[in-house]
């Protein structure tokens, strides 16, 4: 089984998902409130926490996970620089941490 996350970032709620892409099944999903008026290092420990909860609630080990998708409302740089067209959102500091693997995911 080959398994993705998805996230979407927007400006009232992030929603996230866990999917296999071999038959298209939505395996787990859930939402948080973005709460973007509390910074985008704070955006970002949300996103990394419901993906983490997602992935420890589905008993999908960490290793199967393939890869992550991440939409939002304008373009993402992968280094911790606000952006200037999305002042919501930053990919630095928690997910970065995840996706690199120095925060430890159960699994």
């Amino acid at each position: 089984m080959k398994i993705f996350v998805g996230c979407d970032l927007g400006g009232t709620n992030i929603k996230a998902g866990l999917v296999n892409i071999e038959d298209g099944h939505v395996l787990i999903s859930d939402s948080a409130p973005t709460l973007s008026r509390q910074g985008p290092e704070s955006v970002m420990e949300r996103i990394s926490n419901l993906i983490t909860d997602l992935i420890a609630q589905s008993g999908v080990n960490k290793d199967e996970i393939g890869g992550l998708g991440i939409s939002a409302p304008g373009a993402l740089i992968w280094r911790p620089t606000p952006l200037s067209s999305c002042r919501t959102c930053m990919v630095s500091g928690a997910v970065s941490r995840w996706a690199s693997g120095s925060n430890p995911i159960p699994g």
